[in-house]
């Protein structure tokens, strides 16, 4: 399972995702549900599928370009085990990960987590 994430650069802000696997396939699913978005620059690691997908003159490949992205999507204290790397966590369920991810990008990401905390008490 590979989750497709799209970050606003300005605001850091989660503003997409797709759950799927690794593939060129899904890619395409995922810029499918993008495209029409007003995005100057994909920012992306030199993995082969971002070039068959992505206009070439809009794609950025440089791991350090993407540190903002890992940073701001999956911080270490986040608790969310199902997203971390397979080596540590997987979680095989698709729809746990969406409410995960909604969860997550709603009230970590693009909100604040006492909001979320502040329900259970």
């Amino acid at each position: 399972i590979w989750i497709w994430k799209a970050v606003c650069r300005r605001s850091r802000k989660l503003v997409g995702w797709y759950i799927g696997d690794r593939s060129e396939g899904s890619l395409e699913k995922f810029y499918e549900q993008i495209m029409d978005w007003p995005t100057k620059t994909f920012c992306a690691d030199k993995y082969a599928v971002y070039q068959a997908v992505l206009p070439y003159n809009d794609l950025v490949q440089s791991k350090a370009e993407t540190i903002t992205s890992r940073e701001t999507i999956l911080p270490k204290d986040t608790g969310l085990q199902g997203l971390k790397r397979r080596s540590i966590v997987v979680n095989r369920s698709i729809d746990m990960m969406e409410v995960s991810m909604r969860l997550f990008a709603r009230f970590r990401v693009n909100g604040n987590i006492n909001e979320l905390l502040s329900i259970f008490r």
